[in-house]
């Protein structure tokens, strides 16, 4: 919510970098447009592109559990994944289990939205569907 400036990716990206991306046109992604989650846009596949903070960078270990997400040994605030969306729909987890980030990927994923839909559902991302970082 509210505006946000993107501006070019000019260095590595690093975790707590908020990053503007196109998603991949994937099964879960087109799923989550037809849910909602996601609205119509001028990406690849139709999608509106995504805001989303950087919770792991290549080389990062991520636990995933049904409990929390845990980026090397740290468990993010509200990470538990939920198992119903706001329309009683069935939500599916990524994983769960024990992942390295490998060179190329991020994972992305809310500390502060419980109710974002991001790398817990969906998994790491390419680098290469990054458009640039966002700031407000």
């Amino acid at each position: 919510m509210g505006l946000w400036r993107v501006s070019a990716l000019n260095r590595p990206i690093e975790r707590g970098d908020v990053v503007n991306l196109c998603p991949p046109d994937t099964a879960i992604f087109q799923e989550a447009r037809r849910r909602g989650y996601i609205g119509r846009g001028r990406c690849p596949g139709g999608y509106e592109p995504l805001l989303k903070p950087v919770a792991a960078i290549a080389g990062d270990r991520v636990e995933v559990s049904a409990e929390d997400i845990a980026v090397n040994g740290q468990r993010l605030p509200n990470s538990a994944a939920r198992r119903r969306d706001a329309q009683g729909q069935v939500l599916v987890l990524h994983g769960p289990g024990m992942f390295t980030t490998a060179a190329g990927e991020v994972w992305l994923i809310s500390d502060y939205n419980p109710a974002s839909f991001d790398s817990r559902y969906f998994g790491p991302v390419s680098t290469r569907q990054v458009l640039g970082f966002a700031r407000r």
